[in-house]
């Protein structure tokens, strides 16, 4: 019995290092976030972002049947983005986003979009995330955020905006 002690904790360990290391990014896909372009030509529209990042410092009233996020002191952390068609052009059918990454240095967050949230009118698709901010999200610091763009034939592009302010709201 003895020898088989180790091997189940050795198990177990390994286990627990696939689970705490199931988040992080490899090298290359880090790189490839933080080379993901400015613009992006997409079915003959020239699309850029335009962000709202913010802290949530608002006082809440708990409601004990409405779920919260356990946040640090941070709060909440909210991001609005804007995927505009230039020159007024039509934003593209079919096309939306489903994931963004918050970058800054080596370390990272990301989260998904609100379907429920989603609205594209005219020349622009408007959508929203929320969750916990990373442990190294502050109020005016400058960070990178990158979000996923799917187009209607299933196609995975990549927008980035550099140099992000994080605002806070009391």
């Amino acid at each position: 019995m003895l020898p088989q002690k180790p091997a189940l904790f050795a198990i177990f360990f390994s286990l627990l290092s696939v689970y705490v290391h199931a988040n992080e990014l490899a090298p290359d896909e880090f790189r490839k976030l933080l080379s993901a372009p400015t613009q992006l030509e997409l079915m003959g529209r020239n699309l850029v972002l335009e962000t709202s990042i913010w802290l949530d410092r608002m006082p809440r009233i708990f409601d004990p049947n409405r779920p919260s996020p356990e946040c640090s002191k941070e709060g909440p952390l909210n991001v609005k983005v804007s995927i505009i068609a230039t020159n007024l052009a039509e934003f593209p059918t079919g096309v939306k986003a489903d994931r963004l990454w918050i970058l800054k240095g080596n370390k990272w967050w990301g989260g998904s979009f609100s379907e429920n949230e989603s609205k594209i009118s005219n020349n622009r698709l408007d959508t929203v995330a929320r969750g916990c901010p990373p442990h190294f999200t502050e109020a005016d610091m400058l960070v990178d955020l990158v979000v996923r763009i799917i187009d209607d034939k299933g196609n995975i592009y990549f927008l980035r905006a550099p140099d992000q302010k994080v605002q806070v709201v009391f």
